[in-house]
């Protein structure tokens, strides 16, 4: 009887231990990490579970596969983010042992944290690898069945003071107890989660592939660091690229005749004048009248033409010689006067002398009036004299003189013009009569240069005069036409900055109104009574001819700004079964693909409201190439 108590006693006593044993032994989680050139296993322990407040101790340890060999003497960072994806800490890991690297950390909250590891040893690329861990209630379970365990036992020992038969009533009660106890314990153990944390490894949101910074070169991959920048709200409506009318021409045939086009085909590009076929005329007896006709008024308008040139320029080289004896004969009658009237200026200042000397010979008697009435009657012809050639050097270089030569100037010029015109019409001419020489073949050139989008014949086919052959488009600059509705009209204070994007080309945003390559061409002025809309035109450059006409757009125009706040650039976003994603840059070689969620919209941003944090770079070029690597790797 006693030895079966006893049995029971150890029973009752070592279950609940056993629980509380079980419930602080290790945990450890393990994560993969593939990629092209290696294969890594980041193994994550910790000897107790992890609890609100305490201490906690982990290792990590990092395999490469295959095989399970510790990689060495690697470089490790780890970031702690909390449940909001904030950056709570760094932690710095140290190698204790071979391969094994040791931190610690205290956790506060009851939360799910993120562990985000990145390893690097050498000749091997940075590699991450993140961790969930899990935490729960700051209870502890060791002091819960402690309790429990010590009022149980306290009744079992009272029990073992009495020797009582295996079924009295006592002996019922601890057995009665001891299934209470159980239940508790198989309760708790279905419920562990909210006093035990976990430790697992992170489903992996960041894809981690390479990109060799060799490739990252030629293929342009621009980065740029997510910051918090002013946006501004903007309505979004459709549109669709057009060609100007400006830009499009029609080849008709001018004549009737046989169509050769030896090298034109559907897309190909050509110049402005550039030959692009022949037109091989049929012509009956009544038109070859009439063409040759033609060809004889036109000869006559050459000759005539001709004939007038050669005096014309006779007539110019007169006049022009005319206007250069004129200014010759003007510059020496200018010299020769300047010349006499310095002279007379001082014959005037050697009489001025005279006159003085003789006026003071006077006031003392030492000489006659005579004299002096001399002296002052040559001094006043002097300045008679003067004031003449002062007179006549005004005149010959005054405006009369300059009158003149302008006169003779606009001559030379009006006969120069005559003679151009007449040179530019025989230019024109002879280039006509050069095509009515070509034996009943007709040249046809691009009267525009662009690309060849449309052909309506067939070489060799025979055609009528002005029947349409071909078109021809330059799509050099195109047009972004849009219909704003009524209602949004007080929402646009101006137009002119805007954006777009196109499904051809996801990720990429176009800029409109920061340079003069996009602008904003015209805003309508009444409302369509249909469709309740004003036009609105934008003016785009293609030099790349990345634009089709045709192509819908999807047009974001600038209403107003917003307080910062954490934005991604709009070229920087592609979508991938209907979401969001971008590619984050971690350095050297290392991206990844992450899926974001946006809010409101700018010309060029768009606001993160999850996936991405503070001071993460985004690729915003070459996404196309980074795309292509990034679905190789999978």
């Amino acid at each position: 009887m006693r030895k079966l108590k006893f049995i029971l006693f150890l029973v009752f006593i070592l279950w609940p231990i056993c629980f509380v044993q079980a419930g602080e032994n290790s945990i450890q989680a393990e994560k993969i990490i593939r990629n092209n050139q290696q294969t890594l296993v980041f193994r994550l322990r910790t000897k107790k579970a992890l609890q609100i407040g305490e201490k906690t101790a982990f290792s990590l340890s990092v395999f490469e596969q295959p095989g399970e060999k510790k990689i060495e003497k690697g470089q490790m960072s780890l970031e702690i983010k909390n449940g909001m994806g904030e950056l709570e800490t760094f932690v710095t890991a140290e190698e204790k042992e071979k391969g094994v690297y040791s931190f610690s950390y205290i956790f506060n909250n009851s939360d799910d944290y993120r562990l985000i590891i990145s390893f690097s040893a050498k000749e091997q690329k940075k590699t991450v690898a993140g961790f969930v861990l899990t935490l729960g209630s700051k209870k502890s379970l060791t002091k819960i069945y402690l309790l429990d365990l010590l009022f149980l036992s306290a009744v079992t020992l009272i029990l073992f003071f009495y020797r009582q038969r295996i079924f009295s009533l006592k002996v019922k009660i601890v057995i009665i107890l001891m299934v209470l106890n159980l239940i508790i314990i198989n309760h708790l153990q279905q419920n562990k989660k909210d006093f035990i944390a976990e430790l697992k490894a992170e489903k992996s949101k960041d894809e981690q592939f390479f990109i060799p910074k060799e490739t990252q070169l030629i293929f342009g991959i621009n980065t740029e660091i997510i910051a918090e920048k002013v946006i501004g709200k903007g309505i979004t409506i459709n549109g669709e690229i057009k060609i100007p009318p400006q830009s499009i021409s029609q080849v008709e045939s001018a004549v009737s005749g046989r169509i050769i086009l030896p090298e034109i085909t559907l897309g190909a590009n050509v110049k402005k004048d550039q030959v692009i076929g022949y037109l091989e005329q049929t012509l009956g007896i009544p038109e070859k009248v009439a063409v040759e006709t033609a060809l004889i008024d036109l000869q006559s308008k050459i000759i005539a033409l001709e004939s007038t040139i050669a005096p014309t320029e006779k007539r110019i080289n007169v006049a022009k010689n005319a206007l250069l004896r004129a200014k010759n004969d003007l510059q020496n009658k200018e010299k020769q006067l300047k010349a006499e009237l310095e002279k007379s200026k001082t014959k005037l200042n050697n009489l001025n002398l005279e006159k003085a000397r003789v006026l003071k010979l006077a006031e003392v008697g030492a000489t006659s009036q005579k004299k002096e009435q001399e002296i002052n009657m040559q001094f006043r012809v002097a300045e008679l004299e003067l004031q003449a050639l002062e007179k006549e050097i005004n005149y010959i270089i005054g405006a009369e003189a300059l009158k003149r030569i302008r006169e003779g100037e606009i001559q030379v010029s009006t006969i120069a013009q005559e003679l151009e015109i007449s040179k530019v019409q025989l230019a024109f001419l002879r280039k006509k009569q050069k095509n009515f020489t070509l034996a009943e073949k007709i040249i046809l050139k691009a009267p525009i240069g662009g690309v060849v989008t449309e052909i309506n014949t067939t070489n060799g086919k025979q055609v009528q005069a002005n029947e349409h052959l071909l078109t021809i488009s330059n799509p050099d600059k195109l047009l972004l036409e849009a219909d704003v509705f009524e209602q949004d009209l007080a929402k646009i204070t101006s137009a002119k900055k805007a954006s777009f994007n196109l499904a051809a080309y996801p990720g990429e945003v176009f800029r409109i109104g920061q340079d003069k390559d996009n602008r904003l061409l015209t805003m309508g002025i009444s409302v369509n009574q249909e469709k309740k809309t004003i036009p609105i035109i934008y003016e785009i450059k293609n030099p790349e001819r990345k634009f089709k006409e045709g192509m819908f757009a999807q047009i974001t125009i600038e209403t107003s700004s917003e307080n910062k706040k954490m934005t991604v650039p709009k070229k920087a976003i592609s979508s991938e079964n209907g979401e969001k994603v971008v590619y984050v840059f971690l350095g050297g070689e290392t991206f990844f693909q992450r899926k974001i969620k946006t809010g409101s919209e700018g010309q060029n941003y768009v606001e993160v409201l999850s996936g991405l944090n503070l001071g993460e770079r985004v690729v915003t070029d070459g996404l196309y190439q980074v795309n292509s690597f990034f679905v190789g790797k999978n």
